[in-house]
């Protein structure tokens, strides 16, 4: 899954989400041993995404809308992160069952087995690739 959010600062430690954006990839493996990224996609061809805004419970500063676009009225009515995760969860569970993502964050790659039991939320084992 390749992911992207946009924020309300640039620090870390202030900034709180306003869009959690996602693409959804597997690991495949050719003949040779050779890992390769594919994206998943629907019966229709079209990748899988995930991409909702999200309130960040507070105004979102000016000079971030400057940079991404996105502004308070667009984030009205929008779910906070924790209901985005879980939604992201169901997500994963639709389009897993169970396969292997790749997760990127900030240039750091990790392969994650996904774990899908019946009525379970699914584990997640972290590995390096």
């Amino acid at each position: 899954m390749a992911n992207d959010t946009e924020t309300t600062a640039k620090n870390a430690k202030t900034a709180r989400v306003v869009q959690f954006a996602a693409r959804f990839c597997v690991v495949q493996e050719r003949e040779t041993g050779e890992r390769y990224l594919e994206e998943v996609c629907d019966e229709d061809g079209c990748p899988v995404t995930y991409s909702p805004f999200v309130h960040p419970g507070m105004a979102i500063p000016a000079d971030a809308t400057k940079v991404h676009g996105i502004t308070d009225a667009m984030v009205v009515g929008a779910p906070r992160l924790v209901a985005v995760a879980d939604a992201l969860i169901v997500k994963l569970e639709e389009v897993a069952n169970p396969r292997r993502f790749v997760l990127f964050f900030k240039a750091r790659l990790s392969i994650v087995d996904l774990v899908v039991s019946k009525g379970c939320k699914p584990a997640f084992q972290r590995k390096r690739w």
